[in-house]
């Protein structure tokens, strides 16, 4: 979603009001001609969000082919696992060293590292 300058407006209109019951705090800065604005004080909250599941960075594995994806543990027990090939991920801002991956992997177990396990199984990422 790319927002229009029309969008942000109410926004707009709604952190200026917050500076000027000092709520909200605002501080100037200025680069190479370019006037950054900077809020302090406000919470921007999603009306729809999308649920979305959080593993360590380093159970993501990027194939050479540019897929991404996490292994899941199908039994623990003999260590046989599955590739789940990731339709987006992103930093989970957060928790330090998470990625949000998709919603269906709540509640697996991923492999941590897949890095240990045989070349068989990374070819499976793709």
């Amino acid at each position: 979603m790319t927002p229009a300058v029309v969008d942000a407006r109410p926004l707009v209109d709604a952190l200026k009001e917050g500076v000027g019951n000092g709520i909200i705090t605002a501080v100037d800065s200025s680069d190479s001609g370019t006037l950054t604005r900077r809020f302090t004080g406000a919470l921007l909250e999603a009306r729809h969000s999308t649920e979305r599941g959080s593993v360590p960075s380093t159970a993501v594995y990027t194939a050479i082919s540019g897929h991404s994806c996490v292994f899941e543990w199908r039994e623990r027990s003999d260590r046989r696992v599955s590739a789940v090939q990731l339709s987006a991920v992103s930093v989970d801002s957060a928790g330090v060293g998470q990625a949000l991956v998709d919603a269906s992997l709540i509640g697996k177990h991923v492999v941590r590292d897949p890095t240990v396990l045989k070349a068989a199984e990374l070819a499976r990422c793709r």
